[in-house]
């Protein structure tokens, strides 16, 4: 390793071209250290998808205590060229012990909230609770983020159903239906029993989003 190269392969991660920004993400994902580091993490806010996805990869080998340090940093002083949603995602791939409940309080926010669901899937099935408890609590007020958050939750294995199944027993009408809509679209082989469960049950407001899906 030439390490009289690492200040070309920064530079270059503002090059105009996402071919140039993954070829420097590659280079630069060989040399360690807080500088490499430091500069790949500002990155996983670059406006290109697959740009984002290799330098996931190359920071993901690195010390997550580096790692999550740098995008604490970051959400304090982000690039005003990229803003906080970014790394407020991030912080969900590399969390430390403050996470889950940061990025459920960003939720509420209009823009933020959507970063914030992308953290919590990134953290896993053990953001559920919490989420589940937004989704109840506070989800109608920022609908939106509540659909996406639910497409969250039903996506998780195992657990998915059993989510949806207490937002849609316990969240107000407008949230259950984005609840029942994000159940869908993972299970279509057993939508119909699951709509017809809904549509007999005792609870009117139930009942209600039930017949409104079925029909």
């Amino acid at each position: 390793q030439d390490e009289t190269l690492v200040p070309i392969f920064i530079q270059s991660l503002a090059d105009r071209s996402p071919r140039v920004v993954i070829a420097a993400v590659k280079a630069l994902a060989t040399h360690d250290g807080d500088w490499p580091t430091r500069a790949l993490v500002r990155y996983l806010g670059h406006n290109d998808a697959e740009v984002r996805k290799h330098v996931l990869a190359a920071v993901e080998p690195r010390p997550r205590e580096v790692v999550y340090t740098i995008v604490r940093k970051l959400l304090l002083s982000p690039p005003a060229d990229i803003g906080r949603g970014p790394y407020l995602a991030a912080l969900g791939r590399f969390p430390d012990s403050n996470t889950l409940v940061d990025l459920v309080r960003e939720l509420d926010d209009k823009k933020l909230g959507f970063y914030a669901v992308r953290g919590l899937e990134y953290f896993g099935p053990t953001s559920a609770p919490l989420a589940i408890n937004w989704l109840i609590g506070r989800g109608e007020k920022n609908i939106h983020v509540a659909a996406t958050l639910c497409d969250v939750l039903a996506g998780f294995p195992d657990l998915g159903k059993a989510a949806i199944d207490e937002v849609t027993a316990k969240a107000p009408v407008s949230v259950k239906r984005v609840a029942v809509q994000a159940q869908l679209r993972v299970s279509k082989e057993t939508a119909g029993r699951w709509l017809t469960e809904l549509s007999g049950s005792p609870d009117g407001r139930v009942r209600q989003v039930g017949l409104e899906a079925m029909a």
